[in-house]
């Protein structure tokens, strides 16, 4: 795979991530949006409805896998401060997790994470506004058919 248009412009804070196969069709996988002030980034999808979201917990002093299976559209989000949320575009949080700072101002402080891995299906989604019509837009081509992959 290559990408193409690898930087986001300046000065703006969202782009669109799109993935192309040999269909020579566009689909979009997500958008993300990152605050500049303190490194939050959001995650939204336009199937964002039909993720599952992994993670841990500890019951009875043993880690213990759950999915968290999304009910209406919204985003994941990395605060600044260090929070991980998947929340409902109602406000309602369905997922919590402390974690490390991203952005520490008051000591000059960037921090770096595994943010998220992702398996996506095989998209079918098309924006209105189709893949590189905005300058922020990214775009992952293949020149195989599209197969099950890990972002």
């Amino acid at each position: 795979m290559n990408q193409q248009n690898p930087q986001v412009t300046s000065g703006n804070n969202r782009c669109r991530v799109f993935i192309q196969d040999t269909e020579q069709k566009a689909w979009q996988l997500f958008s993300l949006e990152q605050n500049k002030q303190d490194g939050s980034i959001y995650l939204g999808s336009p199937e964002f409805t039909s993720f599952e979201w992994l993670t841990f917990e500890l019951k009875d002093n043993q880690l213990q896998p759950f999915k968290v299976q999304q009910d209406t559209e919204g985003h994941l989000s990395f605060h600044g401060h260090g929070q991980v949320h998947v929340k409902n575009k109602n406000e309602k949080y369905q997922l919590a997790i402390p974690g490390q700072p991203l952005l520490k101002l008051a000591e000059n402080n960037i921090s770096l994470r595994h943010l998220f891995t992702l398996f996506p299906k095989k998209p079918d989604y098309i924006p209105n506004s189709k893949a590189l019509n905005r300058k922020s837009d990214q775009l992952v081509q293949s020149n195989q058919p599209l197969k099950p992959f890990v972002v």
